[in-house]
């Protein structure tokens, strides 16, 4: 374990620095100053300290050695802790100062001092000794399960969600108990908290302990399966993969504590208590004293490492496999299967995956008040396009007025949103080779509005700087430009541009055809105002791609997919603190880790039917969802996969088209794909379904083959030409540590300031970033472009081909970039594109000099 991060990169002692945020300050000094010895000779303290972990454990295995290797494993105990890596924290490249590393000390000395070589079971803690203790343990897991219950009814379920999966029995059981469990949450909760307090009162009082035992086996084999070891249901995430097995050898051993009694002559069903034990297994030794024989004590320790052992190569399929959080239980409509969040099943399934588990877990999914519609009833809206105001030689001249509208997105209801040009999405601009694009925004809202091109290329000033406001008319007053959250002082931009009512933004012709977007980018208000509607398509061409004889006109189809949960009114239900959106950012605590919807809204349409002729089609696929994370996949009428062709990414075309099963796309990405329809008939219906969803988040739209007509459209063998970075020891090197704070998110330990840069960048340089993560983050920078590197150590995942501006960083993942720096200099910034983890501080500065 020691070893492993030292394998996955040569970075990872540095890595330490950044696990003081949040921690105690005895524990944040001790951990800077670990990371203080590391430097240059990072390689010989891992060695040294693996060399000391490997000799205790020798030592334990030779009786004159026992006892020094014992008291050596106390104090190791103790510096694992200091550096909060307990039990695999290594992996995970964070530290828990209350739950991990504390209970590992404590665990440590349990094992220790029941153990002692003086011959008796239970070692220094006497049988009564280690039964109180490991009574109390159980205890402690049954008060854990009872925070789970109080935490609400979705937190086992969200929790057997996020476990590892891999092996096919797992998913499956993980399919059903995430079925079985959804709504009973408290139920399940509390029963498993009286079993762990049975267990706890069994072994204390030892009412048959050896049955007690076997039930503790098996239902620490149970935690496992729903990755729940050491009480991670409380948090309803699961947890990582070595906490687990570990638990099962510890529930195990105390068989060895524990012989099966024999029957004695006088009482054949009695438990001889009182004297020396004299049991099966057990063998006289002068003086009265007894001693496990050698067979008793082998079987037993190999019963339970084989447990352990199964556990542990099962949970490590589910890591390095091809899982990625449970496959939904069956929606209406549909029965999605498959899942297949690494893999494409063209080769590129490899160990670079691109989640470790689940990437929603842990996310709250609102429920709608009202009832939902019928599936495939409405139409698929195609976003109209903007028509230029008027021309130059070389520019385009467009206005948007953002307003407040009605909209009918629920048959029946009416919904209030804000939208460009009163419309959700907003309409679709389109940038033709060599022009550039002025837009001209008036705020016709009744707060201030920021617009962000998302991908493009721009001079700073029109790139959407938070704090660069539009104002709204002055009879809404005024308005904090860093308003401020919970505990926090309010906050200002010294350098911030503001505008009053209009602005006009600049997009110079573009390096790349591709599929950008625009959306609100308002200081501490994005998830809330793109989730009222401000969002459109921006979409770039050049020459090359004109080229090449893909599906164009009504067969290139721009499709903006959004998650929303709407209230008894039709409106759209935001846990906004502010609802009026004026001073107080921010949504309900239950919402912090990112809202997400149980309506899945596909151009503004629920679930919509798109009639399409036998041909090719190219969609452009866009995640503007504010958390949520899609696995897409297509499925005939009988539910077989369908796969697609991948043709682009974030910032263009790839170098050659790619076959995918599936696409996993995170919150800002886009692909590009094709889809040949010319292999199905007229009637034939596929259904685009999202393997990360369950019931109504299952499925996302369905395409019927309506029209017989021919296609001249190709998919050429050669997209574009790229040019791979690789990595040099020239480059500049940066680490980037995306952590939760108490009640903020941040990056290197820090909230947002406008003040403070955390890089400067030359124009026009490469540099080479590790992104850290404690959650799932979309990492998104503006004004550059990237090129994913690693991810652990490892190859890139199966989705991370081509230029990108937005890249998924799983839980406890660490990904490394070769980023672009576009030539316009000034003031820019990278965030998580998790939009309430951007608004509550996850955002950071960068200058381009």
């Amino acid at each position: 374990m020691q070893l492993q991060p030292f394998m996955f990169s040569a970075e990872w002692v540095q890595e330490l620095a950044g696990m003081q945020t949040g921690q105690p300050r005895w524990l944040a000094s001790s951990i800077v100053w670990g990371a203080d010895l590391a430097g240059a000779n990072q390689a010989a303290w891992n060695i040294v300290f693996a060399l000391i972990q490997i000799a205790i454990g020798l030592g334990l295995l030779h009786r004159r050695t026992v006892t020094v290797a014992l008291a050596s494993s106390l104090v190791w105990s103790v510096i694992v802790w200091w550096f909060g890596e307990a039990f695999g924290m290594l992996f995970m490249n964070t530290a828990d100062s209350l739950t991990g590393a504390p209970g590992a000390v404590v665990l440590y000395a349990l094992i220790a001092l029941m153990v002692w070589p003086n011959d008796r079971p239970g070692g220094l803690l006497g049988d009564r000794g280690a039964r109180t203790m490991w009574a109390a343990l159980w205890i402690v897991m049954g008060w854990l399960w009872l925070l789970a219950a109080n935490s609400g009814d979705d937190s086992v379920s969200n929790a057997i969600a996020g476990a590892p999966t891999g092996a096919g029995w797992l998913s499956a059981v993980l399919t059903d108990a995430a079925r079985i469990t959804e709504g009973r949450g408290q139920v399940i909760a509390l029963l498993c908290a009286g079993l762990s307090f049975l267990i706890g009162c069994g072994v204390g009082l030892r009412w048959h302990a050896r049955e007690v035992l076997w039930i503790a086996i098996v239902l620490n084999m149970g935690y496992w399966v729903v990755g729940q070891a050491f009480g991670g249901i409380a948090t309803g995430e699961a947890t990582d993969i070595n906490s687990a097995p570990v638990f099962i050898l510890l529930a195990g051993a105390m068989f060895i504590l524990f012989p099966k009694p024999v029957r004695s002559a006088s009482r054949s069903r009695a438990l001889a208590l009182d004297g020396p034990a004299r049991t099966a297994g057990e063998v006289g030794r002068p003086g009265g004293q007894t001693l496990h024989s050698r067979r008793a004590v082998l079987t037993t320790a190999g019963v339970v490492a084989g447990l352990a052992a199964a556990a542990a190569v099962a949970d490590l399929a589910g890591v390095t496999g091809t899982g990625g959080g449970a496959p939904p239980h069956p929606g209406p409509g549909t029965v999605p299967e498959n899942n297949n969040s690494h893999g494409n099943g063209h080769g590129n399934n490899n160990g670079g995956s691109q989640s470790h588990r689940d990437p929603n877990s842990g996310i709250q999914t609102l429920t709608s008040e009202i009832t939902l519609p019928p599936q495939f009833r409405s139409a698929l809206k195609i976003p109209q396009q903007l028509r230029p105001s008027r021309r130059t030689s070389d520019t385009d001249y467009y206005e948007i007025v953002q307003s407040e509208a009605m909209a009918t997105i629920i048959p029946g209801l009416r919904t209030p949103i804000w939208g460009y040009n009163g419309t959700f999405p907003g309409p679709t601009i389109v940038q033709n080779p060599g022009r550039t694009v002025v837009v001209s925004h008036r705020n016709g809202l009744p707060v201030p509005t920021v617009v962000h091109l998302h991908g493009g290329t721009t001079p700073h000033d029109s790139d959407g700087y938070p704090t660069d406001f539009i104002l709204p008319d002055a009879k809404y007053g005024t308005f904090p430009e860093m308003p401020a959250m919970a505990g926090m002082p309010t906050g200002t931009d010294p350098d911030a541009g503001i505008t009053r009512q209009t602005r006009d933004y600049i997009y110079p012709e573009q390096p790349h055809a591709g599929t950008l977007w625009y959306h609100d980018h308002r200081m501490d208000f994005t998830g809330a105002s793109v989730y009222r509607g401000l969002a459109g398509f921006h979409i770039t061409h050049d020459a090359d791609e004109r080229s090449l004889g893909l599906p164009s006109g009504a067969r290139d189809v721009p499709l903006m997919i959004a998650d929303r949960a709407f209230a008894s009114d039709g409106s759209f239900l935001y846990p906004a603190l502010d609802p009026a959106m004026h001073s107080v950012p921010g949504v309900e605590k239950s919402s912090m880790k990112g809202v997400m919807g149980d309506v899945i809204l596909v151009n503004g349409a629920p679930w919509p039917v798109m009639k399409v002729d036998t041909a090719r089609y190219r969609f452009r696929i866009l995640n503007a969802s504010n958390a949520r994370t899609y696995q897409l996949a297509l499925q005939d009428s009988s539910r077989r996969s369908v796969g697609f062709t991948q043709i682009g990414s974030d910032h263009g075309l790839l170098a050659a088209p790619l076959p995918q099963d599936t696409i996993q796309i995170a919150g800002a990405e886009r692909y590009d794909v094709v889809i040949d329809f010319n292999r199905y008939k007229v009637g034939d219906q596929i259904t685009m379904v999202n393997l990360l969803g369950s019931g109504s988040t299952a499925v996302v739209m369905r395409f019927v083959v309506a029209r017989a007509t021919s296609d001249s459209s190709r998919v050429p063998s050669k997209l574009s030409t790229i040019d791979a970075i690789s990595p040099t020891p020239a480059m500049t090197r940066r680490t980037m540590k995306f952590h939760r704070g108490a009640d903020s998110w941040t990056i290197n330990g820090r909230v947002f300031d406008p003040t403070y840069s955390e890089a400067d960048v030359p124009a026009g340089s490469t540099e080479l970033w590790t992104i850290v993560s404690d959650f799932h983050h979309p990492f998104h920078i503006h004004n550059a472009t990237m090129h994913v590197i690693s991810r652990d150590g490892r190859a890139p995942g199966p989705y991370d081909h081509g230029w990108k501006d937005t890249v998924f960083v799983s839980q406890g993942e660490r990904v490394q970039l070769a980023i672009r720096f576009s030539t316009f200099k000034g003031r820019y910034v990278f965030h998580c594109h998790n939009l309430e983890h951007e608004d509550m501080g996850m955002m950071a500065n960068f200058r381009i000099t």
